[in-house]
């Protein structure tokens, strides 16, 4: 059964619950209102009966209780003491048959009730006998009103349950609308149709239900657009390494299979050797980064942040890489922008990230510059890598981070560089909470730049 027809069936219910429950209780009331009115009005005009026959004369009594009738309605009754049990000595017996008595004989008895019939008692006497006149009317004289009320009633709760049907009907559309709304967007977002959006302009919990199934529908968008590009850069990364090892297998199995000739020169051989052991040197620097990769990515413990002085080091990187520059025609420079240059970082890994992009520019700029960068700030140590070699176009700005990327192929593959160096200073600088940023220019050069946060000098 549809929430619809529910809600309709249990408001139609309750409704006609509500109404019949009234509509019985009017009734009742009424009944009993009319009952209690009839009985007040048969003691009064009783009592106004014996007023008028105690002090009317013997002859002109009959013609009283003939006017009475005809005027009240009421039917009355001579009560004799001889065929009469009301009586006790001079005085009505209270136990029998009299639901109420007050005072002695001169007294009405009103509220007598037997039979479908009230009944009161006016006492009087004549020739020193003592008598009752019985006025009494059936209460379905009473009652009369209420067959026209009941008609009355019964129409307009007809009416009324025609109309709860037709308002419940209403209401129950207008409280399920929204819920099959609900109903219909839930079951579109959990089919997949992620960019389905909801439009409930309420301001009530439906509203704020609606909010929440956009809010979610938003989110497991990103999620799957998330594990889509997840299973994309998987899906590239193994075909990367199937690749960047396929390459060099080739290069070994050829040259072994050239060393196997007996009449190769010595020269020749001693070339292959050399490719051979090149192409290791590259398997095997592949597969470090690969592994260090995969360490960034799995150990939230492999950054241990310590201060050190960033000069120092930057010196040292300088002494390191100064010959193997200048064996290539590149000139490398520090410069230093302060006095402070004491930061919080991982030494160890931060030298790593040096080394990298050092190697990046020496391999891939083609320029005749490498500058080591770093500037005092308030907080902070401002550092970057500068070459002035060929650039890197703008559309590969944002992917020369991704894994196995690169710019140029053909040139990358030629300077013996796996694909994984800049992804490797990425993965280094996030675990610090930093973010590499590069600015290049076709023809002019290309800048790497991060920042770390300054540690003042502890007081001796």
């Amino acid at each position: 059964m549809k929430i619809k027809t529910k809600l309709s069936i249990t408001f139609i219910l309750l409704l006609i619950f509500g109404v019949t429950a009234v509509s019985s209780y009017s009734i009742l009331f009424i009944r009993s209102y009319l009952l209690e009115e009839g009985k007040q009005r048969l003691a009064r005009d009783a009592d106004q009966l014996r007023i008028a026959v105690k002090y009317a004369s013997p002859d002109s009594i009959d013609d009283i209780f003939d006017n009475f009738e005809d005027v009240s309605g009421y039917k009355l009754d001579i009560v004799r003491q001889a065929d009469s049990t009301l009586f006790k000595g001079n005085r009505i017996d209270p136990s029998v048959e009299v639901s109420y008595f007050q005072g002695d004989v001169e007294v009405p008895v009103y509220h007598h009730r037997a039979d479908e019939m009230l009944f009161a008692y006016v006492p009087f006497s004549t020739a020193n006998q003592f008598r009752l006149i019985k006025v009494s009317q059936s209460e379905d004289v009473l009652f009369e009103p209420i067959k026209v009320i009941r008609w009355i009633i019964y129409t307009g709760m007809f009416i009324s349950i025609v109309l709860i049907v037709i308002v419940s009907t209403i209401m129950a559309r207008s409280i399920s609308k929204p819920i099959l709304e609900l109903k219909e967007g839930a079951q579109r977002i959990a089919g997949g149709d992620v960019d389905y959006e909801l439009h409930l302009n309420r301001k009530d919990e439906f509203g704020e239900l609606t909010d929440s199934l956009n809010s979610m529908a938003h989110r497991l968008k990103e999620d799957t657009e998330s594990l889509q590009e997840m299973y994309d850069r998987h899906r590239q990364f193994y075909a990367d390494i199937t690749h960047e090892v396929k390459n060099p297998l080739h290069t070994i199995r050829g040259a072994l299979e050239m060393l196997e000739m007996e009449e190769l020169p010595d020269q020749q051989r001693k070339n292959y050797i050399s490719v051979t052991q090149k192409q290791i040197d590259r398997l095997n620097r592949l597969f470090n980064d690969m592994l260090t990769l995969q360490r960034y990515d799995d150990d939230k413990t492999m950054i241990s942040k310590a201060r050190f002085n960033l000069k120092d080091l930057m010196k040292r990187m300088e002494n390191n890489y100064k010959q193997r520059t200048e064996n290539i025609g590149i000139t490398l420079e520090i410069d230093l922008r302060g006095k402070v240059f004491c930061v919080c970082a991982d030494e160890d890994k931060i030298e790593q990230v040096f080394d990298n992009l050092i190697i990046n520019a020496m391999r891939y700029s083609e320029g005749t510059e490498i500058t080591l960068k770093a500037t005092e700030r308030e907080n902070r140590i401002d550092i970057s890598v500068e070459d002035n070699g060929v650039g890197i176009p703008e559309e590969h700005h944002v992917k020369v981070f991704d894994r196995f990327y690169r710019a140029d192929e053909a040139r990358s593959r030629i300077k013996g560089g796996t694909g994984l160096g800049l992804a490797v200073v990425d993965s280094i600088l996030r675990k610090h909470d930093v973010q590499i940023q590069i600015e290049s220019q076709v023809g002019k050069g290309t800048a790497f730049s991060f920042w770390l946060r300054k540690e003042k000098k502890k007081q001796a």
